[in-house]
């Protein structure tokens, strides 16, 4: 009916493909039958309307003044027709051409390309298209099938890609004169020498070839001539396995000058850096003293067994990572004691085991006699003979806080002069606080720090926004008057000399319960301070500013500094 869409019947198709099948077994007897013929024998016969059907070449063979209209044969001499005839046949009448090989599928697909039967063809370009490639493969195609353009676009940038392989396999030898030129003049990726030596192995065979093809006609049986060509095409195939393991060799010992001009480079550079950093340090040395070059030179040998004795008042750093399970006075768990920590010592028990007050928010601890050795030791130890003197009056765990302390230090040493740099304070030598460091305070770090954690270090610092954390130009205030206000939990609360804390925020392992969230503090969270507070004289800028302020790291703004009389209590 008119409007309505057609729609495949399943039941017409199968009745139709039922129906071919059995004309297919009738063929024989059709009266149109048109038949294919080979030197005179009758190889098969089709119904000629159903041949023209899928062949525009087959129709107009049977309609036309062409002598197969009148003899209604077909005559067959290309061998590859032969060979797939059937196939064709039985594709004709419906029934599905299984293809047995990549052999077989050329010869399908030249065939279908012949007689014009395009979903034969369609079919066979598909099955070669999904097939993995080969150069014997890719010269078949080059040769048998160059109609398929999209075969031969494939076939051409896998032999252009890989030309090494190509040129080293059987096929290439074997491939036409007109194949090989074809292939020369191609953009090969590979060094022009390939090139030449594919090129003359290719001419080398193909001599071989025509001598062999000589002497089969001219004297066959004779023992001398199976000789020489035997010989010849040894002589040939010795030449070529020659080359290419005199080629390997060059490579190999390209290689190996190449890793050991590498390594030359690489003592270089090292031997460089450690010649400036000699030089570094003789300098520095030529700038102090005559009595504290003398004391420089010699520090190491002096101290190596002459360990300052360890008594109350004395300053350590832990040399293992433990963990503190209980503390003595209240027997709830603590905290993890990490490497490098510096703390001072309250008292010793009989058995070398101290109770040490650590810098920062640890408190006090009991750590065992094998966890911990004298801080001016340890860095002996850790820096040889090219550590810098520490003389310094480890004056922070008697009042100055660590900012207080820093800003000391850029006082005595010029304000960044590496070669004039003050001994450092022990609170500038805790683990915690080498993150907070500008590159030029970690360099003055460096022979304390073992190089993994020094470069660790001087990565962060570099990442830090802003770059580097200016020095300090103005004495922070006393830590008397500095009070501080936790930006999570608005608690105002001033903070004692060695930085301890009652916020549970900053110290969760404190055994002091606050009623505001333990939760931990968000980085760069910088709060502006009230417009009653910026109109005092107190400090609020943080390291991106102008001006330097006491409570600022390059990190994380946790606190911001606030006017006695302006605290502002939880709540």
């Amino acid at each position: 009916m008119e409007g309505e869409t057609a729609h495949s019947d399943p039941q017409l198709s199968a009745n139709l493909s039922a129906l071919f099948q059995d004309l297919y077994e009738l063929r024989g007897d059709a009266g149109d039958a048109v038949q294919f013929v080979v030197d005179g024998r009758t190889l098969d016969t089709c119904h000629a309307w159903i041949a023209g059907l899928h062949s525009q070449v087959i129709c107009r063979m049977l309609s036309s003044q062409m002598r197969e209209a009148n003899t209604r044969q077909i005559q067959l001499t290309v061998a590859d027709d032969i060979a797939v005839l059937p196939a064709i046949i039985r594709f004709f009448y419906g029934f599905t051409v299984e293809i047995c090989g990549f052999d077989n599928a050329i010869q399908l697909l030249r065939c279908a390309e012949f007689y014009a039967i395009p979903q034969l063809k369609q079919q066979c370009s598909t099955w070669l298209g999904l097939q993995e490639l080969t150069a014997a493969h890719a010269f078949r195609i080059i040769e048998d099938i160059p109609f398929d353009e999209f075969l031969l676009a494939r076939t051409w940038s896998l032999l252009e890609s890989s030309p090494g392989q190509m040129f080293q396999s059987a096929a290439w030898l074997e491939c036409r004169s007109e194949t090989a030129h074809a292939v020369l003049d191609r953009s090969l990726d590979c060094k022009e020498i390939e090139i030449l030596r594919g090129a003359v192995w290719w001419n080398e065979h193909n001599i071989l070839t025509n001598i062999e093809k000589l002497i089969d006609q001219e004297a066959p049986e004779d023992k001398l001539g199976w000789d020489l060509k035997r010989t010849a095409k040894e002589k040939v195939e010795e030449n070529r396995m020659d080359e290419i393991e005199k080629e390997d060799k060059q490579e190999e010992a390209k290689e190996t000058e190449e890793d050991v001009q590498s390594e030359i480079d690489q003592n270089a550079e090292i031997q460089g850096a450690e010649d400036l950093e000699e030089v570094t340090i003789e300098e520095w040395r030529s700038r102090l003293p005559k009595s504290e070059q003398n004391n420089t030179a010699d520090d190491g040998d002096a101290s190596d067994g002459e360990d300052e004795q360890l008594v109350a008042g004395v300053v350590v750093v832990v040399t293992k990572e433990f963990l503190s399970d209980t503390e003595r006075t209240t027997g709830q768990p603590v905290a993890i004691i990490g490497i490098r920590e510096v703390g001072c010592i309250l008292r010793i028990d009989p058995d070398g085991d101290a109770e040490i007050r650590f810098h920062g928010d640890l408190g006090a601890h009991w750590v065992m006699k094998d966890n911990f050795c004298n801080l001016k030791a340890y860095h002996i130890h850790l820096a040889s003979d090219c550590q810098m003197p520490l003389e310094a009056v480890l004056s922070d765990f008697d009042g100055l806080n660590f900012e207080e302390s820093r800003w000391q230090w850029h006082k005595q040493s010029g304000y960044g002069s590496l070669m004039s740099a003050a001994p450092l304070p022990s609170t500038m030598l805790g683990k915690i606080r080498f993150e907070y460091m500008a590159p030029e305070e970690l360099y003055m770090c460096k022979r304390f720090l073992p190089p993994d954690d020094y470069l660790c270090y001087l990565e962060t610092a570099s990442r830090a926004k802003p770059f580097a954390r200016r020095s300090p130009r103005d004495k922070p205030a006393s830590s008397s008057m500095v009070w501080r206000r936790c930006l999570r939990c608005k608690v105002s609360e001033q903070l004692a000399a060695t930085g301890q804390s009652t916020c549970i925020n900053h110290h969760p392992q404190s055994t002091v319960t606050k009623i505001c969230e333990v939760t931990a503090h968000e980085g760069n969270s910088w709060s502006s301070p009230p417009k009653k507070m910026r109109q005092q004289s107190v400090t609020f800028a943080c390291c991106g500013g102008n001006s330097w302020s006491p409570g600022c790291t390059p990190r994380q703004h946790e606190y911001e500094t606030v006017n006695q009389e302006d605290k502002l209590k939880c709540g």
